[in-house]
């Protein structure tokens, strides 16, 4: 779910989880919230509405069409003063006499009147360039004001309920007021339907009229409608999937293949046909030359609605909202900057996203279907796992944290899924450890060392401290027993902490996996994985306070198989991710801080060597922190592990690979096998550490570097 932070100017933050109780309402203790915008996990209270114990089941958004890439969302109007406006007059019909092309793809609900999907206006009745059905369903274009016009009626009808592709230009040529020369005034414009499965292009039949021979100036600025021809006037009942506006050059006529793209795959459009070219400016007849996206004035000559389609090629969500009810959609072509189009905060203007992942799945299923459908293959009510992260020691308030690395030992941490009552408790025994060692870690005296055992989730029905759909989507919160390191003396409310499986994010972290960077974490069928976060007042039994916290940490989890499922012969291989949370110290002198701590990803792969009594492996990790300047320089972006076990469902490893240049270190790894009968995935924890150690005030000899973190492979 998304809520709002009020304490960063209402900028909306991402996901909360509350109680499985499926019939408590009201304010609730239990509740797991990432901020975005701090990139933090947190819990609190939060005032939930009442839910059934069934939902209705949510795929990925399907194409009304193939050919059509930006189809599966769209802006839903109800016919009840719904419209969508621009956010200002900077758009490219605002010059009137200079030459322009808008268009895009509809579905009209019901015409009981005349009603318009796109326009442009400076007024109830004056600057009017608009496009709609009329009451019988033919399609009407109006070009003026009420009483000097040029409009065009279709001869044929559309049928309702059916999608269409519409498109409309003109030349910039003059538009009246002469009874002789009207004809010539109708040849200024071209409008035409593009088939939406074959592309192919052709003229809508109609006829012209006008009204007191057309109007020689339209008006200059006003603002882009769509689902209106003004505000709460001629409003439309039906879907706008994409609206796009351009700016023409004088004598510049698109082609039929360059129309058929503008509104069939408008993104494709602005690559193949604007990125790069000259371009009239919005306001004048001055050519820009050299069109760009996330560029103003490029920003204002086209403007590309996707309507809510555009989330997987932008940098950030194509619809936004304000106060969680009024709807906003991007201009593809500067997705950050101005020049959208927003629904109004009138109480009737309820313009909403649509999407066929809804639509296409009407049904509604219970969370016993959603755990058995072929969402994944795991059955299983008990996981077995790695917790992995950074803990940081508080310096009496002073920012400069002192570090320990977190893992789980040789006991793995365990997950189990009551199914029951709709919860999940964990456990997580996991041992503390001071970074090694050198004559500037020396100096720190707050990291304490030992055994942490967390506990997160129900022990039993009542708790209310998880909430569990499925072995891949769920959260619980940390239960504050007084845990300390090789302690339990902290009292009451020391601990508070969250773990939340990845898969409960709709969407995945666009900074952490990325085009052009590292694989994501594979979509595995026996394990899953994700983020935990704990902040503690007293972590150490030791005298005085220690206030102590881990920030994103990561953990894995699967459905180990049985010792006699491994196989005692052969070989598998596997390709997969890692996710680690990295700190480091580099070119610094004397008791200089100076760390800087974040998230990285890697890939990873293995080979398994299977025997009657043992096996053996072998793990290459590549494209590791490569832009970090210590990792580079010790020539370990890239490293390979030896693995080896008993014929355990587990397994350890560390690095054989050469560290240069004089650092000290390697890597190391324990994993378990995950699969049903057979062995198909493979997870554990990944720890990597490179430092040097020197004369304490001589420049970067005592800089280090430390990641802990996990990996999943299948």
């Amino acid at each position: 779910m998304i809520a709002e932070d009020s304490a960063s100017d209402d900028r909306p933050i991402g996901m909360m989880v509350t109680t499985s109780d499926p019939y408590k309402t009201g304010p609730m203790s239990v509740g797991v919230k990432y901020n975005t915008n701090s990139d933090s996990w947190d819990t609190d209270t939060f005032n939930q509405m009442a839910i059934s114990g069934e939902f209705r089941t949510v795929g990925s958004a399907s194409l009304i069409n193939s050919n059509l890439p930006y189809s599966g969302h769209w802006a839903e109007f109800d016919g009840n003063d719904d419209y969508l406006i621009s956010d200002s007059a900077a758009h490219p019909m605002y010059l009137s006499g200079e030459p322009w092309a808008f268009g895009g793809i509809v579905r009209v609900d019901s015409s009981p009147s005349a009603s318009y999907f796109f326009a442009r206006a400076t007024g109830q009745t004056s600057g009017a360039i608009k496009l709609g059905f009329t009451a019988n369903d033919n399609l009407y274009f109006h070009y003026g004001s009420n009483s000097a016009n040029l409009h065009f009626t279709s001869s044929g009808t559309f049928p309702l309920n059916n999608d269409y592709g519409f498109y409309v230009d003109y030349d910039g040529g003059s538009t009246g007021t002469a009874s002789s020369q009207v004809s010539d005034y109708y040849s200024r414009f071209r409008i035409k339907q593009v088939n939406l499965t074959t592309g192919a292009v052709s003229d809508v039949a109609g006829s012209w009229s006008n009204t007191n021979r057309g109007i020689s100036n339209n008006g200059a600025g006003g603002w882009l409608f769509v689902g209106a021809s003004w505000a709460n006037s001629e409003d439309f009942d039906g879907r706008v999937y994409t609206f796009g506006v351009t700016t023409l050059e004088n004598g510049e006529t698109p082609d039929d293949n360059e129309i058929s793209m503008f509104i069939r795959d408008p993104v494709q459009w602005v690559n193949d046909y604007k990125i790069g070219e000259p371009y009239r400016d919005f306001d004048s007849t001055t050519t820009n030359n050299n069109f760009q996206l996330n560029n103003s004035e490029s920003a204002k000559a086209t403007q590309v609605y996707l309507l809510f389609s555009g989330d997987d090629i932008q940098s950030t969500d194509d619809g936004i909202y304000s106060n969680n009810t009024f709807i906003s959609a991007r201009n593809y072509v500067q997705n950050l900057g101005g020049n959208y189009l927003a629904s109004t905060n009138s109480a009737n203007n309820n313009t909403q996203e649509g999407t066929s992942a809804v639509d296409a799945n009407q049904d509604y299923k219970s969370i016993a279907d959603f755990r058995h459908s072929d969402f994944y293959t795991s059955t299983a009510t008990a996981y077995a796992g790695f917790f992995s992260g950074l803990m940081e020691f508080d310096v009496s308030g002073t920012g400069n944290d002192q570090l320990a690395s977190v893992r789980s030992g040789s006991t793995l941490a365990s997950i189990n899924f009551d199914t029951t009552n709709d919860e999940v408790a964990v456990s997580a025994p996991l041992t503390v450890s001071k970074l090694p060692g050198n004559n500037y870690t020396n100096t720190w005296d707050t990291v304490d060392d030992g055994e942490l055992v967390l506990n997160f989730g129900d022990t039993m029905s009542s708790d209310a401290n998880s909430a569990y759909i499925s072995n891949e989507v769920f959260a619980a919160e940390i239960n504050d027993g007084g845990e300390q390191i090789d302690g339990s003396s902290g009292g009451n409310s020391n601990m508070a902490g969250v773990m939340v499986s990845y898969n409960t994010l709709d969407k995945e972290d666009s900074d952490l996996f990325h085009n052009n960077g590292n694989d994501p974490m594979p979509d595995a069928e026996y394990a899953t994985w994700g983020f935990w976060a704990l902040g503690s007042v007293d972590v150490s039994p030791n005298s005085g306070t220690q206030t102590a916290g881990v920030h994103l940490g990561t953990w894995v989890a699967g459905e180990l198989v049985d010792q006699s499922e491994i196989p005692t012969s052969g070989s598998a291989s596997m390709t997969g991710a890692a996710v680690v949370k990295a700190a480091y110290r580099y070119a610094q002198n004397g008791t200089n801080y100076d760390v800087h701590k974040y998230t990285t990803t890697a890939d990873v792969a293995a080979t398994f060597n299977w025997g009657s009594s043992a096996y053996t492996g072998n793990m290459v990790v590549t494209n590791f922190d490569d832009k970090n300047p210590i990792v580079s320089n010790a020539g370990f972006t890239s490293f390979n592990v030896n693995l080896n076990s008993n014929n355990a469902n587990t397994y350890t490893g560390t690095s054989t690979t050469v560290i240069q240049n004089g650092w000290s270190g390697g890597a190391a790894v324990k994993g378990a096998l995950y699969g049903g009968n057979t062995v198909d995935e493979s997870g554990g924890r990944i720890n990597v550490s490179l430092y040097k150690n020197g004369a304490l005030n001589e420049s970067g000899a005592n800089d280090f570097y430390v990641a802990e973190g996990i990996y999943l492979m299948d």
